[in-house]
């Protein structure tokens, strides 16, 4: 029974009312439904009774009481503010009415701004004031269900009246204002017209006249910047009598006189259409007569293209006029100097000549050639013109001269300047001295400077440079001499030093130390003094560089037969070429040398692993990183040869204790049977497994055991290739392992598939499937290769990671005709 009492609880109230109330009417009706329900609310029962139970109803009573009372509340609060908002509008639009309607027009603009806003509120007006009495019946309302209402209605009141009284008088005050705006207009027509009287009086003095045109260029530009200074005059008086005819129409005045006006300005107009091409043709040339003569000669083909654009337009404009008639007289001036600027241009002209040509053209004394432009060139056209077979004269003469002063000014520089590259170099004495480098550029050069002076004997002007051509001549001559004897001796001396300073070649000792110590003076004069030029100043240079040269091929011919006996002791040097042979042989101690020098004498060491002190090698490694230590460090020593072989022997000894262990591994003495591949080179490993193979797959075949052993080759071939290697360091090295493992377990199981194929005929290892395989053994700790008859030691020759390839048919018959061609002496 109270649910419709409460039903007010479940809203929001304010923006109830705010949604439903708008005119008197809601709110009047909604405040008398509001009594009404107050008075139905009291007369609800304060208990209850059910059956025995009695229940109180006060709670709920007063909870609807206070739901009437804040619905009440909301509808007063929104009305106030239904009324707040009309005030509002009404204040906005009297003030800003107010701002408008107290400006005084001094303009007609003014005017006619101050009429547009009066229309805009008129028109507005009947829009703003219904809302006064809307507002006052909403107030009527609240100040009788409030008790009181907004006071600020009444003075918002004594506002608008003022309003209407300022809106009724405001066309008395424009009246006013116009009364005196026109006394004011009259005074200023008046001293306007006096002003085009003056103004036609000066222009008809000023005015450009015909014999303008019997002028130069600069009269031309006078008379043109003086009719623009009469157009902007001119302007402003155009603009003074619109606003005046503006003004005069708006208060209804006789419009002024401007007849003299419009004269002046059809004479003014037909002037500057005069003169219109000649001011486009002048602003277009001083663009190129402002620019200095040294940046613009070489763009000379910008006044030409400039003088045929000019041409054609004329040509094209039809009627010939005075202005027209000068313009082409000027074209025809600069057109006849064109061909001769090429010999003003003066790239090629020295100081001197200058000086010449500005005396024979008449410029103004003191002219020089860093303060010249295009247009001091061009004020000169008719004395270019006048003297152009003596410019010829003058610029073929200054070529011919310029060229021969050039070559020989570059000479002189590169003389001065050209120094020889020098660059450290440590002897075996561990001595540092410098020597010569760039030998080709610096000869280059030579060669070049002495084709150039032969090139200027052909010039007609030659002789005025004879003698300092002659002296040049016989420098360049001497110096390509010396640079090229001194280039052979420093290379050879290169070459042969590090050898002959360890001692080698007693016998020819005496003659090397007697060429060292003449090279090294030589160079040392060189250090001191480093300019090429200085090379020839040496006494008796000449014929000691020949000797040098001598003594040094025959230093070179006994170091040919050096090396032929150190190649006879170690023939692996039969790998390098002289160069590097020379190179390990001088500097057989530098750790740097001989790792570069390393993997062209061993196939498959790619460098080694020094011990700490750099004095001796400790292990051997391949391209891939794979690392084998030495059974026993090899020492170096400065005799090449010696600890070279010792590395070889090293080496052979190293592999062949590594592969008696790995087999021993492999058959189970000691190790299980299982072969950890991390301990062995990727080389022992595959041939140890080929060994095993050989040894386990003849007693299958003594045994018949066959079927057993390709079991045991599957389960290995698994094992390697199940083989996890993610966490081991080497990880990279021991994937080639075991690649190369699993490539020879497959064959060996297509081996074992190929006996067991052969069924009962295969009783024994004598069968042809089983001779006619690359078969591996280890015969008192050495390993050999059989195949037939055939038997080969291993050399033990290390490998590193050389790739496998996949044995097919034809590499086994590839096999077999190689080894049986060499057991029969027939080679391979």
């Amino acid at each position: 029974m109270f649910r419709e009492w409460v039903t007010l609880g479940c809203v929001d109230i304010p923006a109830l009312v705010e949604a439903h109330c708008s005119t008197v009417a809601d709110w009047e009706m909604n405040i008398r439904a509001l009594k009404t329900k107050g008075r139905e609310a009291e007369k609800l029962p304060n208990t209850i009774r059910i059956d025995c139970i009695t229940v109180s109803s006060l709670p709920v009573k007063s909870s609807i009481d206070d739901q009437i009372q804040q619905l009440f509340d909301a509808l007063l609060n929104s009305l106030r503010h239904s009324i707040s908002q009309h005030l509002q509008a009404i204040d906005v639009f009297l003030g800003e009415a107010r701002d408008s309607l107290s400006i005084r027009p001094q303009t007609v603009e003014e005017i006619g701004q101050v009429n547009i806003r009066h229309a805009e509120l008129a028109k507005k007006k009947p829009e703003i004031e219904p809302q006064f009495a809307v507002a006052e019946q909403k107030n009527k309302l609240l100040r009788s269900v409030a008790g009181g209402g907004m006071d600020e209605l009444p003075e918002l009141r004594t506002q608008w009246d003022k309003f209407e009284i300022m809106m009724e008088s405001h066309q008395m005050m424009i009246r006013d204002q116009m009364q005196v705006m026109c006394s004011r207009v009259e005074g200023e027509v008046h001293t306007f017209v006096q002003e085009v009287e003056k103004f036609s009086a000066r222009w008809e003095q000023l005015k450009p006249k015909a014999d303008f045109l019997d002028g130069d260029r600069a009269t031309y530009t006078s008379a043109l910047a003086s009719l623009k200074d009469r157009r902007n005059e001119f302007d402003e008086l155009l603009k003074t009598a619109d606003k005046l005819k503006l003004e005069c129409e708006h208060f209804s005045l006789p419009a002024p006189d401007l007849s003299l006006l419009e004269a002046v300005e059809t004479d003014m107009s037909e002037q500057e259409e005069t003169w219109a091409l000649y001011e486009e043709f002048s602003s277009a040339l001083d663009g190129l007569c402002g620019e200095d003569w040294i940046s613009f000669r070489g763009r000379s083909y910008q006044f030409e293209e400039f003088l045929m654009t000019w041409g054609e337009k004329l040509r094209a404009g039809g009627k010939m006029t005075t202005v027209t008639a000068g313009l082409q007289r000027d074209v025809d001036k600069y057109q006849a100097m064109l061909p001769l600027l090429k010999y003003v241009k003066g790239e090629v002209l020295s100081q001197e000549h200058w000086h010449e040509m500005f005396l024979m053209l008449g410029f103004p004394r003191g002219t020089t050639l860093e303060k010249l432009s295009f247009g001091d060139v061009l004020s000169h056209a008719e004395e270019i013109v006048a003297n152009a077979d003596k410019l010829k004269e003058l610029y073929s003469r200054a070529q011919g001269e310029v060229s021969i002063r050039e070559a020989l000014r570059e000479l002189d520089i590169w003389g001065a300047s050209c120094t020889f590259s020098l660059t450290p170099y440590t002897d075996s004495g561990s001595k540092e001295m410098n020597i010569i480098r760039d030998w080709k550029e610096l000869v280059n050069q030579v060669g070049d400077h002495q084709c150039l002076l032969q090139s200027l004997k052909d010039s007609p002007y030659f002789s005025g440079f004879a003698d300092k051509a002659a002296l040049w001549e016989g420098r360049l001559a001497e110096l390509d001499h010396h640079l090229t004897h001194l280039n052979q001796i420093q290379r050879r001396w290169v070459y042969l030093e590090p050898i002959f300073g360890h001692g080698a070649l007693p016998r020819e000792q005496a003659r090397f130390k007697r060429v060292d110590a003449d090279f090294r003076a030589i160079m040392g004069d060189i250090d001191k003094d480093s300019r090429v030029l200085s090379l020839g100043s040496r006494p008796g240079l000449r014929q000691t560089l020949v000797t040098l040269l001598d003594q040094l091929s025959r230093c070179q011919k006994a170091l040919n037969e050096f090396l032929e006996e150190k190649r006879a002791v170690f023939p692996r040097f039969y790998f390098l070429g002289d160069d590097d042979l020379l190179e390990i042989l001088g500097q057989a101690t530098k750790p740097r040398v001989i790792q570069a020098h390393l993997k062209k004498l061993f196939a498959g060491i790619h460098s080694v692993r020094f011990g700490e002190e750099e004095t001796e090698i400790v292990a051997m490694r391949s391209l891939e990183g794979e690392e084998v230590p030495l059974s026993a460090t090899v020492p170096i020593t400065p005799d090449v040869e010696v600890w070279l072989s010792d590395l070889a022997q090293q080496m052979q000894s190293t592999l062949t204790q590594l592969l008696v262990e790995c087999v021993n591994e492999g058959r189970g003495e000691g190790g299980g049977g299982i072969i950890d591949p991390r301990r062995y080179p990727q080389q022992i490993l595959c041939l140890a497994e080929q060994v095993l193979f050989t040894e386990r797959c003849e007693a299958a075949i003594a045994e018949g055991r066959l079927a057993e052993l390709l079991i045991e080759l599957e389960t290995q071939l698994d094992s390697y290739t199940n083989a996890d290697i993610s966490s081991d360091s080497t990880q990279h090295v021991l994937e080639l392992k075991l690649k190369a493992l699993i490539l020879d377990t497959i064959h060996n199981i297509d081996i074992t598939r190929l006996l067991i194929g052969a069924g009962p005929d295969l009783r024994d290892h004598t069968h042809w499937l089983w001779q006619k395989q690359l078969r591996n053994y280890l015969k008192d700790g050495r390993a050999v290769l059989r195949m037939v008859d055939a038997e080969f030691d291993y050399t033990y020759e290390y490998q590193g990671n050389a790739g496998k390839l996949v044995h097919t048919p034809l590499t086994d018959k590839c096999y077999l005709t190689l080894t049986q061609a060499m057991h029969m002496g027939l080679g391979g």
